[in-house]
């Protein structure tokens, strides 16, 4: 018996049944993987082997940290099996892209970097995924217009689309909204670089970097206010002002003395905010730090309310009785727990919260859900039964 599903699509390995460069060798008569690459145009170079740069990161996050995440590494942290297959596949498909992008530029293909995911557990390997993939998503919308032949434009749609697909299932799996919007945020490549910086260790002399990294941006939500906190010290105590990007939506809001500022009312989902000197521009010569990649929690189509430290994370896995429970105050909680016996959930949330609670149960065992939200709050829960075993929800909400 299945209440409730979350629907988990196994992605078919891009370009696994056709060979594209075919279509590349036929238009330009010759041999990439040869002659060091047909793709002469230095502008192209450059954007491929930024998209490359994109996709080595992606193909090392899922290889290097699955290679350590084992089934039992999934289960411990509530996730069924698929999930860990999912992410598999998605592997592959990494690797599908690499190997197209460096196979089109040849000797001209920037060599892979050093990577550091500071990966521990699966669960923050699933919230690291998502990142990554939103990251991954911004890279190629933002890029796409940089690329003059429009047989390598339409790769990188292809791409583009695989990625945001991903990104797509990455949120389910962390149990956020899978639905962005209507549109996804561009970003610049120095934008990107700043994001990925963190995760990056080392790369060869020969790497390709001709964009720069700008500051360090952390940006903590408290409420409906942000504290930025960065490197300020070259900024000479002129006004500076937070940039929210969401979609293709710029807003712009000045930073008081404090670093602190107003989150836009209607900013939800996945947002990236910078520091800029500029009231209305946003670009290289006026960005002086980030970007920050924030996550905003839905509030129900609502108000756009931010929730403050959250999130609050119990997991819990057992083959006896458990009792995992958990308590907000404007923030987000996620209970997650899987059970082979008898388990109790219980997730209460204080008002402006969301509460997202998923459990699952294996055979001949007993998982009773009871979540309760308070007003102006979400709960969304998840459970899933094998057989001859039962699950109980139980889920109020107040007015």
């Amino acid at each position: 018996m299945k209440l409730t599903c979350v629907l988990l699509v196994t992605l078919p390995a891009l370009f696994a049944s056709a060979n594209p460069l075919e279509t590349w060798y036929n238009e330009n008569s010759g041999d990439p993987g040869a002659t060091g690459g047909n793709v002469t145009n230095q502008d192209d170079v450059n954007a491929l082997n930024y998209l490359l740069s994109v996709a080595n990161l992606q193909n090392a996050f899922y290889k290097q940290n699955l290679a350590f995440l084992d089934d039992n590494a999934f289960n411990s942290s509530g996730y069924g099996p698929e999930v860990r297959n999912n992410f598999a596949q998605i592997q592959q498909n990494k690797q599908a892209q690499v190997d197209l992008l460096a196979q089109t530029l040849g000797t001209q293909a920037t060599p892979f970097c050093n990577y550091d995911f500071h990966v521990t557990n699966a669960s923050n390997f699933t919230a690291t995924s998502e990142v990554i993939e939103n990251i991954g998503t911004s890279a190629y919308v933002g890029s796409i217009a940089d690329i003059s032949n429009s047989t390598l434009r339409t790769w990188a749609a292809s791409m583009l689309a695989s990625n945001a697909r991903t990104a797509g299932y990455t949120a389910t799996v962390n149990g956020h909204q899978p639905v962005n919007g209507p549109f996804e945020t561009p970003l610049s490549p120095p934008e990107v670089i700043t994001l990925a910086a963190p995760y990056v260790t080392s790369c060869p002399a020969n790497s390709t970097s001709i964009y720069t990294p700008a500051r360090n941006l952390t940006v903590t939500q408290n409420g409906n206010d942000a504290q930025f906190t960065f490197d300020n010290s070259s900024t000479n105590g002129q006004q500076l002002y937070a940039v929210f990007h969401q979609g293709l939506k710029q807003t712009f809001v000045p930073i008081d003395s404090n670093g602190v500022a107003p989150i836009p009312g209607n900013s939800s989902g996945i947002v990236f905010a910078e520091v800029t000197n500029s009231s209305t521009v946003a670009d290289q010569n006026t960005i002086v730090a980030g970007p920050s990649y924030l996550n905003i929690p839905v509030s129900n189509g609502s108000n756009g309310t931010v929730p403050a430290t959250g999130p609050i994370t119990t997991i819990a896995s057992s083959a006896a009785t458990m009792t995992p429970t958990a308590t907000s105050e404007q923030s987000t909680v996620v209970v997650t727990a899987t059970s082979s016996s008898e388990s109790t959930l219980t997730a209460t949330s204080s008002p402006e919260s969301t509460v997202v609670v998923t459990a699952t149960s294996s055979p001949e065992s007993t998982v009773v859900v009871t979540a309760t939200s308070s007003p102006e709050s979400t709960v969304v829960v998840t459970a899933t039964s094998s057989p001859e075993s039962t699950v109980v929800v139980t889920a109020t909400a107040s007015a």
